[in-house]
């Protein structure tokens, strides 16, 4: 039995079904290749703050994107903590403040790569195999010799190994079972339901690129409801896990971050009295077309 979540005007309300559906995650036309990178650090503070400074993806994106000989516009890096600095987090949510008995303070740099017209993606596969980590660490180093981290001691120690699949144009990545509680944020200023009834997952993406408030598209194939929903404003970050709907192995949810930077996230973002209006019409709307595909 999965869980089938779908949103009224009285919030987020749960059904249960038994269909199993899956969709091809291969759908796009941009070869994409991904890999981590461990960058080991002094401190776990030192590995917080690099982590979460706004200026640590760029310097690394522009790093990686020399290695490879590509534009740094090819390259997206996202920064989390890793190494003992994630299992301290992890302990600490357990409730539990034991010591950790590893001591290996680190952050790691996931990269998503847009394969270019003029390479392919094994090349870029086989160069990231080959890089050598010490000199990486220095190209690193200098990446960031105009930010706030200049000449920090750090080492970049691994790469994991990469992968490679396709993804839609005009979108940086797509993840697989994430989205986040409808229920954390206000319908129509962080979220609208592009359309309840079914529609393909090529229609959704389409259409989030024609309009230039969506940020991301969330898909869920026939018979998960609803069919297309487009999130703004920054909402939803499926890598932070306060906010994040656990749906982990469901292959019927698709979730695809368009290309360019989000808004910032303001969770007190308000309505205007139209906007409001218009949300009570459209969950009404939403509630009709819910029952009458559902009957």
């Amino acid at each position: 039995m999965s869980s089938l979540t779908t949103v009224g005007s009285a919030g987020v309300t749960a059904a249960t079904t038994t269909a199993v559906a899956f969709f091809a995650v291969s759908l796009g036309s941009e070869e994409l290749v991904e890999t981590s990178a461990t960058v080991k650090t002094s401190t776990c503070k030192e590995a917080a703050d690099m982590a979460s400074h706004p200026s640590v993806p760029p310097a690394s994106q522009t790093s990686l994107a020399g290695e490879l000989n590509i534009p740094s516009s090819k390259v997206k890096a996202n920064c989390r903590a890793g190494g003992s600095c994630a299992r301290r987090l992890l302990s600490a949510s357990l409730g539990s403040f034991r010591r950790e008995l590893s001591s290996v303070p680190a952050f790691i740099v996931d990269y998503a790569i847009k394969v270019p017209a003029n390479t392919t993606s094994s090349s870029i596969v086989n160069t990231i195999s080959a890089i050598n980590t010490s000199s990486f660490t220095l190209s690193l180093l200098s990446s960031l010799a105009s930010t706030p981290f200049s000449g920090t001691h750090i080492s970049v120690t691994a790469f994991s190994a990469p992968s490679t699949s396709r993804i839609f144009p005009g979108y940086q990545r797509c993840y697989i079972g994430k989205s986040c509680q409808f229920h954390l944020f206000n319908y129509n200023a962080h979220f609208v339901m592009h359309s309840v009834v079914p529609i393909s997952v090529t229609a959704c993406a389409q259409a989030c690129v024609a309009d230039s408030t969506c940020e991301v598209f969330e898909h869920m194939v026939e018979p998960f409801q609803p069919s297309c929903v487009f999130w703004k404003n920054g909402a939803c970050n499926v890598l932070d896990a306060d906010r994040t709907y656990p749906i982990e192995g469901h292959t019927h949810l698709q979730f695809c971050i368009k290309d360019g930077a989000r808004e910032t996230f303001n969770p007190h973002l308000t309505l205007s009295n139209a906007d409001r209006i218009l949300c009570r019409w459209s969950a009404m709307l939403s509630i009709f077309l819910i029952v009458a595909v559902t009957r």
